[in-house]
């Protein structure tokens, strides 16, 4: 996709060491799109395994990443839960690597999603290898965008591979973060006999954003913070975590950042709040969920502390905000379009966490960062480094 078409501000911007990461945003509309394709593309078999182990109700479906690729996991656990009869989980392959055994033993079966941009991170091999080991009854399906990586050649699993350009490039997991997302909740779903959610007016929506939101106040305003928060429930709360991070990154840490729940904030982060912080809510959809947001959106504004308050939120509940508190200089909206009113919170996520990842593009522009590569003394890496494996003989 053309970056100067696409929005002029987005071309300035690119000539400023965020060429990949603004061209890895802009083209997650188009990624998107070929997920049906992708879709129609998987072996009838791994459908009827995956439909197999959800209706067994001692199977675990455990979604496991580092990082971002965490936060996937996060965002599909409990989405999925309300539609499986196994157990669903989300465990970092951090957690998994430093104590296998506290999650896999011979007696476990279900299924390992593990996802990976460039599928070799020393976690994500060795996971995939403790998982071979301690439970060879269980199935693994590797959900990865590089079709060289480690991850996509293993012999001991199915590899789900995502579009050639979600490889991405910048150091940052942008629409290998989304894509990896949307199709794996579209082929749990696909297999579990649930209605095809209709991917069209999320990628409307994000092709819009694209659009207007680098000149959108909320966004302008945002950068002017030190202490950035996001907030999202349940499902969203992967989506908050991965959103915090982004800016994180982006600013090489320059930003101080922090995700937490509504409801979990009030108990100590909500401590982080002052007139250099500004709070970033991602309203639920889910109409009893979505009270939990809005009185923290309500308690906020009354507290009088936070340089600046972001809903991102439906058409109806902007609306209601905006009627108790008129021409609110600490309240910005982001408002989805009327024809999502409705749709799940997992089809959310990643239009939220686009918002995010244009905030902290802006961030560290004005940082003066390259997004791009925002740690070239190389402390941090694009795949990681410095991790020391060991052999596992079992419990010590």
């Amino acid at each position: 996709m053309d970056d100067q078409k696409l929005n002029p501000d987005l071309y300035e911007l690119s000539l400023n060491g965020a060429n990949d990461t603004i061209r890895e945003i802009a083209q997650q509309p188009l990624c998107w799109k070929q997920i049906p394709a992708l879709l129609d593309k998987q072996n009838p078999a791994l459908y009827r395994l995956i439909a197999e182990q959800l209706d067994h109700r001692d199977a675990v479906i455990t979604f496991c990443g580092a990082g971002t690729s965490a936060y996937i996991g996060q965002i599909l656990a409990a989405t999925v839960q309300r539609f499986a009869k196994a157990r669903v989980r989300a465990v970092a392959t951090t957690d998994i690597v430093s104590r296998p055994d506290n999650y896999f033993s011979a007696d476990s079966q279900g299924i390992v999603f593990a996802f990976g941009r460039s599928g070799n991170s020393p976690e994500s091999i060795d996971t995939a290898e403790k998982v071979t080991q301690l439970a060879p009854n269980v199935e693994q399906i590797n959900v990865t965008c590089n079709p060289n990586g480690e991850l996509s050649q293993r012999q001991d699993g199915h590899v789900c591979l995502m579009p050639p350009p979600t490889h991405d490039s910048s150091f940052v997991m942008t629409s290998s973060f989304s894509t990896m997302l949307l199709f794996t909740y579209r082929l749990i779903a696909r297999a579990a006999g649930q209605p095809s959610a209709d991917l069209g007016p999320v990628i409307d929506c994000a092709e819009r954003w694209c659009r207007q939101l680098l000149i959108h106040p909320a966004i302008a305003s945002a950068t002017g913070a030190s202490r950035l928060v996001y907030l999202g429930s349940n499902t969203l709360y992967g989506a908050a975590r991965e959103a915090a991070l982004k800016a994180l990154e982006m600013t090489a840490g320059q930003v101080v950042t922090l995700a937490e729940t509504s409801l979990g904030f009030r108990h100590g982060p909500k401590s982080i709040v002052d007139n250099h912080t500004t709070v970033c809510l991602f309203v639920s959809n889910n109409a009893y969920t979505q009270r939990f947001d809005r009185d923290m959106v309500i308690e906020l504004l009354e507290n009088h502390q936070a340089k600046q308050i972001v809903a991102v939120a439906n058409q109806k509940v902007c609306a209601e905000l905006s009627a108790k508190y008129p021409d609110n200089e600490l309240l910005h909206f982001i408002t989805l379009p009327g024809n999502l009113d409705n749709v799940d919170d997992v089809l959310l996520a990643p239009l939220f966490v686009l918002v995010s990842q244009i905030i902290a593009l802006s961030l560290a522009i004005r940082h003066d960062i390259s997004p791009d590569n925002p740690c070239p003394t190389g402390e941090v890496n694009r795949v990681v480094q410095g991790v020391t494996l060991y052999e596992f003989k079992g419990a010590l």
